[in-house]
């Protein structure tokens, strides 16, 4: 059955080929050039996760077709504001006072603001890609003809001539 490859976009078929004793998931493309017709791989990940990179992050992360992007960043979220408590608190020592305890807190409300400044600034930029997305969208349904064109690039036929 045909899929969408969640790398590059294109039709293809879902493959798992074993490797050193693991399951890898692909993506094979059938690409007509000229007369020939070649074949393209699009590795997508293991199919059981990531042992190594489970390991040392603990995100739960797996390969790309099944990947929760959303919660893989909430967990990292959580875990980077734990590292900041405990940073804080080691590079400052245990509060004994409460100017000490204090200064622990302005610093872990420093770091989580400039956290969150970059946050914002990934946020916008998925606005403005989300935008583009929709202005392209409302193109190929005002002008069908062209989705044959792009089709025709991203399958490696050039572009065709008038």
């Amino acid at each position: 059955m045909p899929t969408v490859c969640p790398r590059c976009g294109m039709a293809g078929y879902e493959t798992r080929e074993r490797r050193g004793g693991r399951y890898y998931v692909f993506v094979i493309h059938r690409v007509k050039v000229g007369r020939q017709t070649k074949v393209r791989k699009c590795y997508i990940g293991p199919a059981e996760g990531y042992e190594h990179a489970e390991q040392l992050h603990g995100l739960g992360l797996t390969n790309v077709a099944e990947q929760d992007y959303l919660e893989v960043a909430r967990e990292a979220l959580e875990r980077y504001v734990a590292r900041i408590l405990e940073g804080a608190s080691s590079l400052l020592g245990v509060p004994r006072t409460e100017e000490e305890l204090r200064k622990v807190e302005e610093e872990v409300a420093r770091r989580l603001e400039e956290k969150a400044r970059e946050l914002e600034e990934v946020a916008e930029l998925a606005r403005k890609l989300a935008a583009k997305l929709r202005e392209e969208a409302e193109l190929y349904r005002a002008r069908p003809e062209e989705v044959d064109v792009v089709r025709a690039w991203r399958e490696g036929r050039g572009v065709p001539r008038e």
